[in-house]
């Protein structure tokens, strides 16, 4: 990445801010291309505060290559479209004073890139797949000793191509899905629960404080270890329970289980009780198993997967590591005692004039940030869009 701090926009005769007007946009667009167009290379079609410059294989000029241009300047200008190209990158260059400070911006990017590896990309759910790319690349690349040629091929444990969804887990805008839910038919409804609470018992209420629990963030400490499904799931009726180490689906009945009142329910998405059998999958019928006594000899039926794989293992680790390391700048270890983790987290946003400080606050942010939009958003956004945005 190169990044033109407002000294070096001065000194390149570009202007200080963002053209707002189409007329100017264009004018600015066609002098940095032909600038570009000196050494063989193009720009992207669309100039905003962050834009590529590249050069195609066999141009005049250099090699193949791409290098992202960002404006620290103009970030935070713009439309729409141009804001949201650069939204994952407008904090780390946002100094202490609240200016866009290009020397701000390389700094944690550097830091960014030490600790996760790869660049930050437009929005963190893109960084989250980015970086999901980099530690386990789904295609690898083999040389024919014979032929000299190259081909590629799915790396062994790698997530196939297609729509490899069962029916009662396709997700909340499937057509399977549809069907079953028309049919009255029971489907997974298994995630973080949107909203649950409950009155205060007479002990809690009279407590001078309360704590929060980050369920999101605490992930962390779990997602680099359960063995998910590779392929599709195989349809199996009276199944076996191996202890929770076959990864899929499982048709259990826990209406019956006695689990803590004061708590959200684990095995339902609103928190309640569940009213019937359903679809679970394999990490909460183990939890429902080890905590609360289930007896999996119950279960009926399940969708079982035939390979699994630790997916999300070395994903998980850059971004705990990278968590870790900056809160570790702002007094927060593993291992503290009560009293002195709280103490620590009490002050933990007073950076001062303190540039570690105020650095590691941003990424600790950004880093969690990730992890949300990768664990949250990669199944969840499709409910948000139209029918048939979603179906294209």
């Amino acid at each position: 990445m190169v990044c033109l701090t407002a000294a070096a926009l001065k000194q390149l005769g570009l202007p200080a801010a963002l053209p707002t007007t189409e007329k100017a946009l264009t004018a600015l667009h066609t002098k940095l291309a032909k600038a570009a167009a000196t050494v063989g290379m193009e720009i992207s079609d669309h100039i905003g505060p962050s834009f590529h410059a590249f050069r195609r294989t066999g141009s005049a000029g250099g090699p193949k290559t791409s290098v992202r241009v960002t404006i620290a300047p103009w970030l935070g200008q713009g439309d729409g479209r141009q804001q949201a190209t650069s939204a994952l990158v407008a904090p780390l260059a946002t100094a202490l004073d609240g200016t866009k400070d290009g020397l701000t911006l390389t700094r944690r990017y550097r830091a960014f890139t030490t600790d996760l590896g790869v660049a930050p990309g437009a929005t963190t759910a893109s960084t989250a797949m980015l970086l999901l790319d980099a530690v386990r690349p789904r295609v690898e690349w083999t040389k024919d000793q014979t032929t000299g040629e190259w081909s590629s091929h799915l790396r062994e444990g790698a997530l196939p191509s297609g729509d490899l969804c069962v029916p009662p887990a396709a997700g909340a805008r499937h057509p399977l899905t549809r069907e079953l839910l028309s049919k009255g038919e029971a489907v997974c409804e298994e995630e973080d629960y949107k909203w649950w609470a409950r009155e205060l018992t007479e002990q809690e209420a009279v407590r001078p404080w309360a704590v929060a629990v980050d369920v999101c963030a605490s992930y962390l400490s779990v997602t680099d270890s359960p063995r998910l499904p590779v392929g599709p799931l195989e349809y199996v009726e009276n199944p076996a329970w191996d202890g929770g180490k076959t990864a899929g689906l499982w048709w259990a009945d826990f209406t019956g289980i006695a689990v803590d009142e004061l708590l959200p329910h684990p095995a339902t998405f609103h928190g309640r009780p569940p009213t019937g059998p359903g679809w679970y999958a394999t990490p909460t019928v183990a939890y429902m198993a080890t905590t609360y006594g289930f007896d999996p000899a119950t279960i009926t039926a399940a969708y079982l997967a035939a390979h699994t794989a630790p997916l999300l293992k070395e994903w998980t680790g850059r971004i705990r590591s990278g968590y870790k390391r900056a809160y570790a700048d702002l007094g927060l270890v593993d291992g503290q005692a009560p009293e002195e983790f709280l103490a620590a987290y009490a002050v933990h946003k007073d950076v001062g004039t303190d540039p570690i400080r105020a650095d590691a606050l941003v990424l600790a942010g950004l880093y969690k940030g990730i992890y949300k939009g990768g664990i949250g958003k990669w199944a969840d956004s499709a409910r948000h869009l139209d029918d048939q945005t979603w179906l294209e």
